[in-house]
């Protein structure tokens, strides 16, 4: 007995995500359908000496996951169907004479192979599969038949996935309770939880079972995956992020804060099925592709929050004199708490964000090395960088008018950088909004490394240890800091 695997459709009735690949490929629990269908024919007990999977569209992607079929213990090729040919022409050119096996890959389908065989051999005839009454696609032809074709009803499991929403409901249907036969990839980490190789998963991560976990999956502890979620495998979910009732396909980051519900996310596409609405995200801090620099960028902050972590270690020396510099100048007010614009972003549907603003503490003096430190201690939460653009309070953000003035939004907030290297205390703020709109622009990888150059040169300078003027926290920060809000 022969195989012919229809791996033939786009898929429009999936887009936009056939927009990046073609259905039969499409995963589903973190499988193609083109792989499940693959697994039901190596399933067999009598295993068909041939399989033949006939593609469309994508078919050097299929043949590349096909392989020569050994990974299934199967000996498969791929051809290509010529558009206009019709499948039933393209099994007669195959297998003429031939008893065969005819799936399709595009749908899914999960019954005992089998017992459909011995079932089918025993009528003589073609004979479809149905699934509650549903046409499976999955066909048994016999060498020789004279009689009309029958049909023979399954227990198990079909879906032809017609549309986004069936899609993300199969995911998390099958995810939750799969039926016999499916084989999850991964492993069972606890009760309704599996998870791929060289996962990383924090327990305190999962707040509703189940999760499905693909493999090389990065989960911040501070994420949230509830109420059933399908992830994909090398996929990133960052600080503070929630998914729920989602599926996120692979090579995906979903960035802090980022909230997914009853949502589908690959890559920069974030698809709410149950509201007909889909969108590309340019933000590659909300949502991106792995593979996008950008992204590269984001992850790389665990570098610049580890090496803000061995300044601060380096800088204790320095502490014990600024505090009692700090106290001779008020001793009652030390440290002054203030409200800066940071790195983070509120985060929604749409493509644009907004800065979120965060307490910062520096100490009370105008020594400017010893002032800021405190805002190591930022750094290291994530909330500004080591290197980028200046620090404004939320007050002289809103003050920004101009758009050369918005600039500077394109580059991260950090701790140094040319406008704190270059300009004392009394420099306005549009000197201020110069340097910063001059740095966004020509970002580029070495001047964030001759920043922090720049910077530790300065520590052997008269003007890093001169008074600056006398530090003079807002009304607004003295009142806060008072009250502790």
């Amino acid at each position: 007995m022969k195989a012919i695997v229809f791996a033939d459709e786009l898929g429009a009735e999936l887009e936009p995500l056939t927009s990046l690949t073609c259905k039969p490929l499409l995963p589903v629990v973190n499988k193609p359908l083109l792989e499940h269908s693959l697994e039901l024919l190596a399933r067999l007990s009598e295993a068909p000496e041939q399989v033949t999977v006939v593609g469309l569209h994508h078919v050097d992607r299929i043949r590349e996951f096909v392989g020569d079929g050994r990974r299934w213990g199967l000996s498969a090729d791929v051809v290509t169907r010529r558009e206009i040919e019709p499948r039933k022409a393209v099994v007669d050119r195959l297998l003429p004479d031939s008893e065969a096996l005819i799936l399709d890959a595009c749908s899914l389908t999960l019954v005992d192979l089998d017992d459909f065989v011995d079932q089918a051999r025993r009528l003589g005839v073609r004979s479809t599969a149905t699934v509650g009454g549903v046409e499976t696609g999955l066909i048994y032809v016999p060498s020789v038949s004279k009689e009309e074709p029958g049909r023979l009803e399954l227990g198990g499991f079909h879906d032809p996935i017609q549309g986004l929403e069936s899609y993300l409901d199969v995911n998390l249907q099958l995810a939750s309770n799969p039926p016999e036969g499916l084989r999850l990839p991964g492993r069972d980490l606890d009760d309704g939880v599996r998870v791929g190789r060289r996962s990383i998963v924090p327990s305190t991560a999962i707040k509703r079972r189940p999760a499905l976990i693909g493999s090389r999956v990065r989960v911040s502890p501070t994420a949230e995956l509830q109420g059933g979620v399908v992830v994909g495998d090398d996929v990133v979910i960052d600080r503070d992020a929630t998914v729920k009732h989602s599926v996120v396909l692979g090579r995906t980051y979903v960035g802090e804060l980022t909230n997914l519900e009853d949502a589908i996310a690959w890559r920069d596409l974030l698809i709410l099925p149950r509201a007909d609405r889909w969108v590309r995200i340019p933000d590659a801090f909300l949502l991106a592709d792995l593979r996008n620099g950008a992204v590269r960028r984001r992850l790389l902050d665990l570098g610049n929050r580890a090496l803000a972590l061995a300044l601060l270690l380096l800088s204790l020396p320095l502490w014990i004199p600024g505090l009692l510099i700090s106290l001779v100048s008020d001793w009652r007010r030390p440290l002054i708490r203030r409200r800066f614009m940071g790195n983070r972003f509120e985060i929604g549907l749409g493509v644009d964000r907004s800065r979120l603003s965060f307490w910062g503490l520096e100490l009370n003096t105008t020594i400017p090395i010893l002032r800021r430190l405190p805002l190591l201690l930022s750094v290291i939460r994530g909330d500004i960088s080591l290197v980028g653009v200046s620090l404004l309070t939320p007050e002289e953000d809103r003050r920004r008018s101009e758009l050369w003035e918005q600039v500077r939004d394109y580059a991260p907030v950090g701790l140094l950088g040319p406008a704190q290297l270059n300009l004392g205390s009394d420099a306005s703020q549009e000197e201020q909004l110069l340097w910063d709109a001059s740095f966004a622009r020509d970002e580029r990888k070495w001047l964030s490394l001759r920043y922090l150059i720049s910077s530790a040169r300065s520590l052997f300078t008269s003007r890093t240890w001169s008074p600056a003027g006398r530090l003079k926290a807002s009304h607004e920060t003295v009142t806060a800091t008072e009250h502790g809000s």
